[in-house]
């Protein structure tokens, strides 16, 4: 073959393509939910964030992974939420097969954890609260009705 012929589908597909920098907070969830994968750094908020949303994971399993990136690695691997390449640049033309391998893992994975642990919080603040004996004290999040109402 040719390497100077096109493939045209493979400039179409391409062409879907965004390649993005930062995205602030408030821009995450749109832009997730239009993704078919996202590849990048291991992070831990990354990963999850695009676990959430139904989205494959797709990422570097190299030396350059941090100390603190393996566990991400690990989670995606044994739960099967993501892909794990040895090189970006070199990670196969069967990554969408493997992307797509994905799909039924995320369909059942409920990540609910920054839910959890805001009730957690909640929680131990208020047990904190009334052991303390503080009858003053105000929890963090309190309406400013609840505030009057324990000032009273």
């Amino acid at each position: 073959s040719d390497p100077r012929r096109v493939d045209h589908e493979r400039a179409r597909s391409w062409a879907r393509m965004v390649a993005e920098g930062f995205i602030p907070a408030e821009r995450v969830v749109h832009h997730l939910a239009g993704a078919s994968c996202v590849i990048g750094k291991p992070g831990p908020g990354t990963a999850s964030e695009a676990a959430l949303m139904g989205v494959p994971f797709v990422t570097e399993a190299g030396a350059s992974v941090m100390p603190q990136e393996v566990c991400v690695l690990d989670w995606l691997r044994e739960e099967g939420l993501g892909v794990t390449v040895p090189d970006l640049e070199n990670c196969g033309e069967d990554l969408l097969v493997q992307v797509e391998t994905c799909r039924p893992a995320l369909a059942k994975h409920r990540n609910r954890a920054v839910f959890q642990v805001a009730a957690e919080v909640e929680e131990f603040l208020k047990r904190d609260v009334v052991a303390a004996g503080d009858d003053q004290a105000v929890p963090v999040g309190a309406s400013a009705e609840d505030a009057e109402r324990v000032q009273r």
